[in-house]
């Protein structure tokens, strides 16, 4: 019975994060896609099947990618991420700000 409800959970938790209008990206420590939202894919132009498995890199422009590894670092020490503005890359190559 608890693996049903653990499962109905998840599956109520999935169809939410991917019914957001908010691109969700999931990654790992490494900078390793897990996971991508279809409004992720809408937002930086690449399927779900492109970029998992892939560094997160790929929509973060070079000028940006310190940024990306002092986040990385933070959680990494266990550090909660506040929100912040930054500029990302689509599959086109355009900036997102």
């Amino acid at each position: 019975m608890l693996y049903n409800a653990n499962d109905d959970r998840n599956s109520i938790l999935a169809a939410i994060i991917d019914s957001s209008d908010d691109a969700i990206i999931s990654k790992n420590l490494d900078g390793i896609i897990l996971s991508w939202n279809k409004s992720a894919e809408t937002m930086f132009g690449y399927t779900e099947a492109e970029v998992v498995g892939k560094h997160i890199s790929i929509i973060i422009p070079k000028d940006r990618q310190r940024e990306e590894d002092m986040i990385i670092s933070s959680l990494k020490a266990g550090n909660r991420i506040e929100h912040f503005q930054t500029i990302r890359r689509r599959k086109n190559g355009t900036e997102i700000y």
